[in-house]
């Protein structure tokens, strides 16, 4: 904002500066040339004031256009890491849905159960994801959500160290989404 105003000074003392300058030529040629009609004096002057005072207005509007665009822009950073951390707690509320569905149901005959765990919101959230999250996280989440895939179908068999192995990468995701959540409530 500083810059701003250093930049709005600087030019309104040039502006002043050429006006001055021009109103003194202008005397200057009135005296040297001997221009009597008052008339046309002041039709150069209130010519000359139109001009700058539109080139000043204009600036002014740019330099109000420019503020205005980088609120707008900041609110919208600002709104779309809201709405970002929100989905990340669904995200988060999901994968503990999954993981007490797997800790309840770790003996691979009962595969009725498999059918009750969620993928929504990592389908609504996959392809953005890389943009606010770890590559490593992102990686392991996809991962996961394509054996809960295939543990729905009920297409391959799962053993209980397989579904224990599901069970330690939902808390690993879990862990470092939590950080990731922690560390952007602290840059609020």
């Amino acid at each position: 904002m500083n810059s701003i105003y250093k930049y709005i000074i600087s030019f309104s003392v040039t502006i002043l500066f050429s006006l001055l300058t021009f109103l003194f030529l202008l005397k200057f040629f009135h005296r040297t040339y001997g221009l009597t009609d008052a008339s046309i004096m002041s039709g150069y002057i209130s010519g000359i004031g139109s001009f700058f005072g539109g080139v000043v207005g204009g600036i002014v509007a740019f330099f109000a256009t420019k503020i205005q665009l980088t609120n707008i822009i900041e609110k919208e950073k600002i709104e779309s890491r809201k709405k970002y951390y929100n989905i990340l707690r669904l995200l988060v509320n999901e994968l503990e849905h999954n993981s007490s569905i797997l800790k309840k149901h770790i003996n691979p005959q009962q595969l009725d159960y498999f059918e009750l765990l969620e993928d929504e919101v990592w389908l609504f959230i996959r392809f953005d994801a890389n943009n606010h999250m770890p590559s490593e996280t992102v990686s392991v989440l996809s991962t996961l959500y394509r054996d809960i895939r295939d543990m729905r179908s009920k297409n391959l068999d799962y053993s209980s160290s397989d579904v224990s192995d599901r069970l330690e990468s939902i808390n690993i995701i879990l862990a470092n989404i939590n950080i990731f959540l922690e560390n952007f409530n602290n840059n609020k």
